[in-house]
């Protein structure tokens, strides 16, 4: 599942059996928004939930945080003491991203059921790109 806001996507994605195309209508009101729009057209029970401008992040973190989890409610990287994404959110914590006010922070609103921490070693957790300057620099790598 993708979510739009500000931006449609629709021109620049290849139609794809598997990819959701979903709109948040009230993007203005924060990220929150755009992930609840998200989880009301999920049909799983644990989902992972990454940004778009977040390229760097590399599967076996998507492996690592699923083998962690556990009973755990939520799980999410951390790497040098930053915490990154994806998290990985189960049934429980989904409920309360989409019942709650759209303004506020996903991890806010999960926290009072203690997500677990996991530590990586790759910084590709939180390492965004936002402009095509720092895509190039990417690149350049």
């Amino acid at each position: 599942i993708l979510v739009q806001g500000a931006v449609d996507l629709s021109e620049y994605l290849t139609p794809a059996k598997n990819l959701k195309l979903v709109t948040n209508i009230d993007w203005q009101r924060g990220m929150l928004g755009s992930l609840q729009a998200g989880l009301a057209r999920c049909r799983h029970t644990k989902i992972f939930v990454t940004p778009a401008d977040l390229p760097l992040v590399h599967v076996s973190i998507y492996h690592h945080l699923a083998d962690a989890l556990g009973a755990a409610p939520a799980a999410y990287p951390v790497c040098d003491g930053r915490r990154g994404h994806p998290v990985l959110i189960g049934p429980e914590a989904a409920a309360l991203i989409i019942a709650a006010d759209p303004g506020l922070k996903a991890m806010k609103v999960i926290a009072p059921l203690s997500p677990l921490a996991v530590e990586v070693t790759d910084s590709g957790i939180y390492r965004d790109i936002d402009t095509p300057e720092e895509w190039q620099r990417l690149r350049d790598e």
